[in-house]
């Protein structure tokens, strides 16, 4: 079995083992189908910073066919802002994939996400969003999405998204002959 890929996230190291090892494990399946040229925000070759501002990385601003984010934007103050940010980064045909934790939808999802950050380690975090409602607003198509639980006793960690995103550019519309006919 290969070993897992390093990974820069700091709040994975927080997390319970049976969280992390499953995180970790989705992160190795995603670098592997990556293709083309690949922004690993988890990487320890990635020095940029995922923040409020969006993403941050000096140097090169050339478009990337894959961006993988394994745990990064959960800790972004500003979803929208960094996903917008990470879009930009974004060859036209290129891939969005995340796994990140979610909030869980109800009472009892805001239940969980208010008293969820008075645990241990859960400061700063922010696990009760919408993820992939925030990937579609910035014009993203999520394309393939997994919704998934992982048993732990630190409830606003049991619910995560692994997606997959891109832009769709739409067809050429074609009009059929009997468009024609009618006039419309």
């Amino acid at each position: 079995m290969p070993a897992e890929p390093a990974s820069r996230s700091p709040w994975l190291r927080q997390l319970p083992p049976v969280v992390a090892a499953e995180v970790r494990r989705r992160r190795g399946e995603v670098l592997a189908s990556a293709r083309g040229r690949v922004l690993d925000l988890d990487s320890p070759e990635f020095t940029g910073l995922v923040d409020g501002t969006g993403l941050a990385e000096p140097g090169d601003e050339a478009p990337y066919d894959t961006i993988v984010s394994t745990g990064r934007l959960v800790a972004a103050p500003d979803l929208f802002l960094t996903l917008t940010a990470l879009t930009g980064r974004l060859a036209d045909d290129g891939e969005l994939h995340l796994v990140e934790p979610v909030g869980r939808p109800g009472t009892m999802g805001l239940l969980a996400a208010s008293l969820g950050t008075c645990l241990p380690g859960m400061a700063g975090l922010h696990v009760a969003r919408d993820v992939p409602a925030a990937v579609r607003a910035t014009g993203l198509t999520v394309i393939d999405l997994e919704r998934f639980t992982v048993p732990t006793a630190i409830w606003p960690l049991r619910h995560f998204v692994q997606l997959r995103a891109t832009r769709l550019v739409p067809a050429e519309v074609s009009v059929g002959p009997s468009d024609r006919e009618s006039g419309s």
